[in-house]
């Protein structure tokens, strides 16, 4: 790799406020992450998965403290658990050729998108984190992790006078619990603690939520009605912000300080 091709990928990643997400089409870059995917699973399921295309669902960003950026793809096929993560460093020419390509794509539409009036909360602090990194963290997709767990904090931009959810923003301290409880047994005080930090209380909600985190693909179940008197938030109308379908999200937080509370609810697309 050429200091010209982490030069332009760094700048492509400093528009997209550090971390980009996408599902690479048949290219240089998805051949050579299938080839690493079909290298780290076992024998059977590399077969499987050789008998036909599967779709990958890709992360790049950079770690902390670290100058060179990490690609995290996760495997998009029915009953298949299993995420990667390749340096920058170890992608071929034409595979980072690829990948210039789709960044490219990704920073043109977010410059479009900022010529858009916008109001944007204060900059998250160093609790927080977007659901790119968290998302890598916890060895899922962002788009699962925005569906399944709900959010601490969010950002917004108004256009004509309404306001729309912009960016989702979960608590490093909630991201690190889930890491350790995918891979841990699940004791009381850790169901606790999710039902109290992003399920409004409800250990029925927080107990689903680590069986899905554990079993990341599997089947998704019918919503349970809430219990009486721990009702979950309801769907907000039309005048306030209500995040995509199936996703979760707490209008209020005890992380969320006073300067975030935007006063009224914005809404989402």
């Amino acid at each position: 790799m050429t200091s010209k091709h982490l030069e332009a990928i760094n700048n492509h990643l400093a528009v997209l406020q550090g971390q980009a997400f996408f599902r690479p089409q048949a290219g240089q870059l998805k051949e050579r992450l299938t080839q690493e995917v079909l290298q780290a699973v076992g024998e059977d399921l590399a077969e499987t998965l050789s008998q036909g295309p599967f779709d990958l669902e890709v992360t790049v960003l950079c770690p902390d403290g670290d100058s060179h950026p990490v690609v995290s793809f996760t495997v998009d096929y029915p009953g298949v658990d299993h995420t990667s993560q390749i340096a920058i460093t170890a992608l071929t020419d034409a595979s980072l050729e690829d990948l210039d390509g789709y960044l490219v794509r990704l920073s043109e539409d977010a410059q479009t998108d900022s010529n858009v009036k916008t109001l944007l909360r204060k900059k998250q602090d160093a609790d927080y984190q977007e659901k790119g990194p968290a998302s890598a963290r916890l060895k899922v997709s962002p788009e699962w992790l925005k569906r399944v767990v709900p959010c601490t904090d969010y950002s917004y931009e108004e256009i004509e006078g309404k306001k729309y959810i912009r960016e989702y923003y979960w608590s490093k301290e909630l991201i690190e619990r889930l890491f350790k409880i995918k891979s841990t047994k699940t004791t009381p005080e850790d169901l606790q603690y999710v039902a109290k930090e992003c399920c409004e209380g409800d250990l029925e909600w927080a107990r689903d939520l680590i069986a899905r985190l554990k079993s990341p693909n599997r089947p998704e179940s019918a919503p349970k009605e809430p219990q009486k008197n721990q009702g979950r938030p309801e769907q907000a109308k039309s005048s306030a912000a209500q995040p995509a379908s199936g996703d979760r999200t707490r209008s209020r937080s005890r992380h969320r300080k006073p300067a975030r509370e935007p006063g009224k609810n914005p809404e989402s697309r």
